[in-house]
């Protein structure tokens, strides 16, 4: 009568494509903001930049455990995560430009 939950990482697919959308969503309006234009995607190096965004989300959301246990946390903890993986992600960003850079520097 009752079945078990999928267990392992796509236990919470769900949460995985919201963060994802979300993400290019806050992407988007940050360039739209500041002046790019409405389609961001068009340019090179804000493609390549919204590619390595998903990729990295991808890569701290499995390595960190993000979603472990995410539906029976308190409010405290959830906040302390999300902004532990909001740092990682941010510092990924920054070392990827700063790489980047650096590359067109030479």
């Amino acid at each position: 009568m009752y079945k078990k939950e999928t267990e392992g990482w796509l236990k919470h697919y769900d949460f995985i494509l919201l963060d994802i959308f979300m993400l290019q969503a806050a992407f988007v309006l940050s360039l739209v903001v500041s002046g790019q234009g409405f389609h961001p995607y068009a340019q090179m190096p804000y493609r390549d930049m919204g590619i390595f965004l998903t990729l990295a989300d991808i890569v701290v959301i499995f390595s960190m455990d993000t979603l472990k246990g995410v539906l029976k946390r308190g409010n405290h903890a959830e906040f302390l995560l999300t902004v532990r993986h909001v740092i990682v992600l941010c510092g990924l960003s920054l070392l990827y430009l700063f790489v980047m850079w650096q590359g067109m520097a030479y």
